[in-house]
């Protein structure tokens, strides 16, 4: 099946600096290949302008979510992707992943990891109750929680019925770190181990911004954890 860059290459006559890469999931990801420090950005524009056309659709970006995964630095692209014509129109949303790893330079954040040690336990619970948490299991696509210096971003989103995403991001350093875990049952005693699964996962950002390559880390949810 030919894929999305060759036929930008093949119509366009245009060679852009990416891997082959479905962009579809975050194990087959766009490798993005340039260097020069915020390059990749402008790459990505390009890249979604050729989609754009190619598939005759018009491409909303919505967020940017940086995730690390496997010692990668990814990001994911959250779109509106919408077709009109005199038959058909319709709307909805894709995720596009990229290894922007080689876009990336290390810089040196010792000072955010400090500021993670000092406040990681302050963590306010992101559901203060069962009840909390039933909203969100039968109601709720995502929800997410600010530490008040606003350095810091918590977020739980669902992937699917099976599958939700744990995210930590730290806005200073432009860094996270993530889980994927299967939803759990409404009792205190889980609540408990997701709020201190949460806190690991800070722990984790905070060695990540001091570090200079992301370490490897084991995920802090047991069985929870799914791929």
């Amino acid at each position: 099946m030919e894929t999305l860059q060759k036929r930008i290459s093949s119509v366009f006559n245009i060679v852009l600096p990416v891997g082959e890469g479905s962009g579809k999931s975050v194990d087959d990801p766009v490798q993005v290949h340039v260097q020069e420090e915020g390059a990749y950005e402008d790459l990505l524009s390009r890249w979604l302008h050729f989609k754009s056309v190619l598939e005759e659709k018009k491409l909303v970006i919505i967020r940017t979510v940086p995730i690390l995964h496997h010692g990668k630095n990814l990001v994911r692209i959250d779109l509106q992707s919408r077709s009109e014509s005199i038959t058909s129109a319709f709307s909805r949303i894709e995720h596009l992943y990229f290894d922007i790893s080689e876009c990336i330079k290390s810089v040196d954040c010792a000072q955010i990891a400090i500021e993670w040690q000092d406040i990681k336990l302050e963590w306010p619970p992101l559901f203060s109750s069962t009840d909390d948490y039933l909203d969100f299991y039968l109601d709720e696509e995502e929800l997410e929680k600010s530490l008040e210096i606003e350095t810091a971003r918590l977020t739980l989103r669902k992937i699917d019925s099976q599958k939700w995403s744990v995210q930590v991001e730290c806005r200073k350093a432009n860094k996270s770190v993530g889980d994927f875990i299967k939803p759990f049952k409404p009792i205190p005693e889980n609540l408990e181990r997701f709020h201190q699964g949460c806190l690991v996962l800070a722990k984790q950002l905070a060695l990540f911004a001091a570090a200079q390559e992301a370490p490897h880390f084991e995920s802090p949810f047991g069985d929870w954890a799914t791929e």
